[in-house]
């Protein structure tokens, strides 16, 4: 006689997380206005202090941080049920608040020294340090091991860095750019790699805009470093290490961006859904014709 092993899976939403997701949905129906998202879009180019103080206020950038530092430690499942409703919402703001909250927290937290988390742990939590993640080069992303050509020389107690960056996504407001360069010749691509924080206003930064077709509340520039100097201590992660030390940061973003599209998806959908049934046409909602019921 065969036993039934099937395992029944709940893929339900705890208590917990329904607060969580019912809390960023009512703060972003809230905050995240339409009216509100295409004055951003016209106006600025990334969102404004208000703004984001409120989201320091609800917890937004604590979200991933570890309790000692201010935070609170979430699963993803959870900051992503909450990100979701940002997105949603506004593509812009959720690349703005995601490049501090996702790439700040996880690149200090996985790779930081502990004098390193010490310092730049709280402010993020605070919303006092913003950051990004300086990667992509003229000569590629995808390929970006092919193409990543910026380089760190060292020199006594520090690093000077030449290249430039393009596509970076909030670069021109980060306090701290996390940037990821070549410091090792003459060994495999794999290996040559180093990452290091990079202050925004160091001497030899320059940041140039690039023209988008959208998401204009929220910039991506280029980055031109000519013989910027950078001490040892801000090397984040193991020199030569940063190609494999990067795919504990890269990873989980897919995650994150998997939800930019869930939530276009899930806005676009509940518009739509509103529009047929407040449209009328040959005496009704153009909800009942049997062409859009079909969806």
């Amino acid at each position: 006689m065969r036993r039934d092993r099937r395992i029944n899976m709940d893929f339900g939403l705890t208590e917990e997380q329904r607060i969580i997701q019912d809390t960023f949905k009512s703060f972003c129906d809230k905050e995240l206005s339409w009216e509100y998202v295409r004055w951003m879009d016209e106006n600025v180019d990334f969102p404004p202090d208000e703004l984001w103080q409120k989201f320091v206020d609800i917890g937004f950038f604590g979200a991933a941080a570890p309790e000692e530092y201010g935070g609170q430690a979430m699963g993803w499942v959870d900051q992503m049920l909450a990100y979701e409703q940002i997105c949603k919402k506004s593509m812009s703001v959720a690349l703005a608040m995601g490049v501090t909250s996702g790439f700040g927290v996880r690149f200090i937290n996985e790779l930081g020294t502990k004098e390193q988390k010490d310092k730049y742990l709280p402010l993020i939590v605070e919303g006092k340090w913003k950051t990004c993640m300086a990667l992509t080069e003229p000569g590629g992303g995808t390929d970006i091991l092919g193409a990543l050509s910026t380089f760190a020389e060292e020199k006594s107690d520090r690093f000077v860095i030449n290249g430039q960056k393009v596509f970076i996504t909030g670069a021109h407001v980060a306090d701290g750019l996390i940037t990821i360069c070549k410091t090792e010749k003459d060994v495999k691509k794999a290996k040559s790699w180093s990452t290091f924080i990079v202050p925004r206003e160091a001497k030899g930064v320059t940041i140039g805009k690039i023209d988008k077709i959208s998401c204009h509340h929220c910039d991506s520039v280029e980055i031109f470093f000519d013989n910027v100097e950078v001490p040892k201590e801000e090397l984040l992660g193991t020199r030569g290490n940063a190609f494999y030390e990067i795919m504990t940061v890269l990873n989980p973003e897919r995650i994150a961006v998997a939800m930019m599209g869930v939530g276009i998806t899930a806005a676009i959908y509940e518009a739509c859904m509103q529009y047929v049934q407040d449209r009328n046409a040959f005496g009704g909602p153009i909800s009942r014709f049997q062409i859009l019921q079909n969806y």
